[in-house]
């Protein structure tokens, strides 16, 4: 009997250990796999006193802060609470980056500001580079507090979707949406997602999966006792007028990403390409912002290919110092070169070379 324990004991390291090995070589191979590019990456330091950071990477798993670290877009101290948190960008058809951001904890506005280089900014009147907008307007603006905003671009209806968590005080946050197409004039907002508990920092992607379920929204799950990232494949883009999409919409399937892993927010979606298949792919990054007992703050990552599998692909990633909530995005040779001639990157031992462009 006492035999047979010391076997089965043994029989059980040994099979952990092998199931430990295989995890582990299973993570590089997935992020060797991924195609090389062009990607830029911003996100904000502290509480954002001092405007939008800069990173690029050439392999979606590399990140390196322009400006030797320091922000690259400074903060308006008569823009909401004047910070800048959570910016955002997306990239329409005609080059434009437009960028969004939080721009308080108890702000009725989000900040933005429109580039084609991340150089030169658009004039927003009056000389500045960046203003508010007012997403209800026609509310009590002393009670209404807009949090992490979003963006996506509809190609159907050429226009952007403007995402953001809304709440007033006391009440549960929910996702909330409105839409334009040039950022001068935006539509009425609406109720987007409600899946009957508090929510924050949505994000939407088109997966491409089956009919039925192409859109997909990453968002955290915001009660007390989770604080992790859920996502839910939507039946359509936009919910049927005058409702919502929630827990019992027709056709929307929820599913959380990793329950175990608490205290991860700000998610941030980038397609890639497959070397293996050129098949594509999704990174999701994510912003781990506390551990009592684990790693201190840092940037995480899963890698999935149809929202349903979630690779974790952490230990392959390299971010800049302390990077908080922030979006990446693709962009050019050209734009990172123009970039490191006006913004050079930090001192780091493993700085790739600069990119020939050709």
């Amino acid at each position: 009997m006492f035999l047979r324990q010391i076997v089965s004991s043994c029989c059980i390291v040994i099979c952990l250990f092998i199931l430990s090995t295989v995890c582990a070589a299973h993570v590089p191979a997935v992020c060797n796999n991924i195609e090389p590019g062009y990607y830029l990456f911003s996100y904000f330091k502290g509480n954002g006193e001092d405007g939008i950071h800069l990173a690029f990477s050439l392999d979606a798993k590399h990140f390196y802060a322009f400006n030797q670290g320091q922000s690259i877009f400074p903060s308006d101290a008569t823009i909401g609470q004047g910070i800048i948190r959570d910016p955002v960008s997306a990239r329409a058809p005609d080059g434009t980056y437009h960028i969004v951001w939080s721009t308080g904890w108890t702000s009725p506005v989000i900040g933005y500001a429109s580039t084609r280089d991340f150089i030169h900014w658009t004039n927003q009147g009056e000389h500045k580079q960046q203003r508010a907008i007012t997403l209800y307007p026609q509310l009590d603006q002393a009670k209404v507090n807009v949090w992490a905003p979003s963006l996506f671009f509809d190609e159907v209806k050429n226009q952007f979707i403007i995402l953001w968590a809304y709440f007033e005080p006391g009440q549960d946050k929910r996702l909330h949406y409105s839409t334009t197409t040039d950022f001068s004039e935006v539509s009425d907002a609406y109720p987007y997602f409600n899946p009957g508990y508090t929510v924050i920092d949505g994000v939407l992607v088109d997966a491409g999966l089956e009919a039925g379920h192409k859109y997909v929204i990453i968002y955290k799950d915001e009660r007390a006792v989770e604080k992790h990232l859920d996502v839910a494949r939507l039946p359509a883009l936009y919910p049927a007028v005058g409702g919502i999409f929630h827990a019992k919409t027709p056709g929307i399937e929820l599913q959380g990403i990793e329950r175990a892993i608490a205290m991860n927010e700000g998610p941030t979606v980038l397609k890639v390409a497959l070397q293996s298949t050129a098949a594509p792919a999704w990174i999701v990054y994510y912003d781990h912002y506390f551990s009592a007992n684990g790693p201190l703050q840092h940037y995480g990552a899963y890698l999935t290919t149809d929202f349903k599998r979630f690779d974790k692909v952490t230990s392959c990633l390299r971010f800049p110092d302390h990077p908080r909530h922030g979006g990446v995005v693709k962009t050019d040779c050209k734009i990172i070169n123009a970039l490191w001639d006006r913004y050079p990157p930090e001192r780091a031992a493993d700085l790739p070379p600069r990119p020939v462009c050709g």
